[in-house]
């Protein structure tokens, strides 16, 4: 609100820039900042899937280290991955390449079917548990 904002319409977004948004050729959108929607949603049709496999997702998810940080930019903390780390376990869920001119970013929404496997996969641990009482 009052503030400006900046378009670019190239791929070299570069850190502490003033492109506050960034529309490439192949349709995607970066923001350089918090974008806020009423919900942001992700194609799951059965009709655009094929060749479903299983997978260990316990495994996986194991595999993603996880840290508490504090963001350069404005000093606040949180909690996320590191997209190159994450891209050795879940490549789907990172755009970009590490130390690129072009900073990676992380889909979290990719990461959320692993974590409903993993408990899945706990729970029916917890039930053999359970039953071997």
């Amino acid at each position: 609100f009052g503030s400006k904002m900046y378009f670019s319409t190239t791929d070299n977004y570069v850190a502490g820039s003033k492109t506050a948004l960034t529309l490439a050729a192949d349709q995607s959108a970066t923001f350089a900042s918090s974008v806020t929607a009423a919900s942001f949603n992700t194609s799951s049709d059965y009709r655009l899937k094929e060749d479903l496999k299983d997978f260990n997702g316990l495994e996986m998810i194991s595999n993603i280290p996880v840290y508490d940080h504090k963001w350069k930019v404005n000093d606040s903390r949180s909690y996320s991955v590191l997209a190159h780390e994450l891209q050795e376990v879940l490549p789907q869920a990172v755009l970009g390449e590490k130390d690129a001119e072009v900073m990676q970013a992380v889909d979290y929404s990719k990461i959320v079917p692993l974590l409903i496997k993993s408990i899945q996969e706990l729970t029916a641990k917890v039930e053999i548990l359970e039953a071997n009482k």
